[in-house]
């Protein structure tokens, strides 16, 4: 399973840095002041290219412009412009940050993409390590917001947050914000919140789009285990079951997220799961002593799910997440019957609802998605026969449609 994972998660890496671009109708403005308009190859990065492929009207061919030939680039989707500034490439990231202070600057000339508009614009470099360095600019001069994340001696984790001095500085006609700018981390989401609300202070608007509720569409399979309550003498309680397989298909809509706190969300998800099993019960007294009993279920189960979700790595191309959820169910598709073996007489049994506890552990990719949840769910049997539980691990495959 694991290996499962870590490959669908590469592939999708790859698929979001290499992917094909889409054609979209842009405007340069060259380093002379001379405006072009045409189509710019454009593939939401996650890494800041170092050109723009860009065919202007009446040209036949796509034409590689660096940030030294042009001033800017925008359409209907982004905004670049190009400036000489320092850009760090010393990592923030727990997982890679090192022992002691150290410097790895360099002054060059670059795409800096605009991640907000207003009065104070914000601006991010994201370097070939996917380090990301984040600007604010005035009066056309572009300030880095300094920050530095490493171990002292002690193996301590030490932050140095010189960029909440800049915007301090930078903000400081907005009233009381200093509070917000000292709870501000250093990652696009907290910074694009304290701009919003900067730009809102009286002192400019802000351009930026509301994220809109997500909609998700995903499918599995899952496999897991199913055992009955009761007696083992009594049939289906003793039935050793095979390992189920089944397949899934799910919807999932964010209904709501608390805005102060942008990791936190609330989801409902619409659920079809497939099981499939069979088994044998030579224990089943209850019925006939000395009679052994083939057991097959087939069945599909139509549910909703309640989860809450968690995202503790999160920007705009890149979330992981944990989730917990309850649900409720109903039994559409019941193919499930037990056969004496001696006789080959054979009963059908029908699975009624279910409960469930789900949990899970994801991440999003753009608009691609991988999901694997835990879950365990008892069901009522019809027939007077025992409740049952059937533990299970789905892995999913998803797609934001929305």
């Amino acid at each position: 399973m694991r290996k499962i994972i870590s490959i669908f998660i590469a592939a999708l890496i790859n698929l979001t840095a290499f992917g094909q671009n889409k054609i979209i109708p842009s405007t340069i403005i060259l380093e002379n002041n001379i405006e072009l308009k045409g189509n710019m190859k454009y593939g939401d990065w996650l890494i800041t290219p170092q050109f723009i492929e860009f065919k202007a009207d009446g040209e036949s061919e796509y034409k590689n412009y660096k940030p030294e030939e042009i001033n800017s680039v925008y359409n209907s989707e982004v905004e670049y412009k190009s400036s000489f500034v320092f850009t760090d490439k010393t990592p923030t990231e727990i997982a890679a940050i090192t022992k002691g202070l150290t410097y790895d600057t360099v002054s060059q000339k670059v795409f800096l993409k605009k991640i907000i508009t207003g009065k104070q614009p914000l601006y991010l470099f994201v370097n070939s390590n996917g380090v990301k360095n984040f600007y604010i600019q005035r009066d056309n001069e572009f300030t880095y917001l300094n920050y530095k994340k490493y171990y002292d001696d002690n193996m301590q984790i030490i932050e140095v947050n010189k960029y909440k001095n800049i915007l301090s500085y930078y903000l400081s006609d907005c009233n009381n914000i200093n509070n917000r700018i000292e709870k501000t981390k250093y990652e696009e989401i907290y910074l694009i919140d304290l701009f919003e609300h900067y730009n809102n202070c009286g002192l400019g608007i802000t351009t930026r789009k509301k994220s809109k509720n997500k909609i998700h569409i995903y499918a599995g399979f899952n496999i897991g285990k199913l055992s009955f309550f009761g007696n083992r003498n009594f049939l289906l309680s003793g039935t050793l079951f095979n390992t189920t397989l089944g397949y899934n298909l799910n919807l999932n809509k964010e209904f709501f997220s608390i805005n102060k706190f942008k990791k936190h969300s609330l989801l409902f998800d619409l659920g079809f799961k497939n099981l499939n099993t069979s088994g044998k019960d030579d224990t089943a007294y209850n019925i006939s002593t000395g009679t052994s009993y083939k057991i097959n279920i087939s069945q599909s189960v139509l549910k909703m799910l309640l989860l809450y979700r968690y995202h503790y790595l999160q920007n705009k191309n890149f979330s992981t997440f944990t989730e917990i959820g309850v649900g409720l169910g109903q039994t559409v598709i019941n193919n499930n019957s037990f056969i004496d073996v001696s006789s080959s007489k054979k009963s059908t049994f029908k699975f009624l609802g279910e409960q469930s506890l789900v949990i899970g552990l994801g991440a999003n990719i753009k608009k691609l998605s991988i999901l694997v949840r835990a879950e365990t769910s008892n069901r009522k049997v019809d027939r007077l026969l025992p409740m049952n539980n059937h533990k299970a691990i789905t892995l999913l495959f998803g797609y934001k449609i929305f």
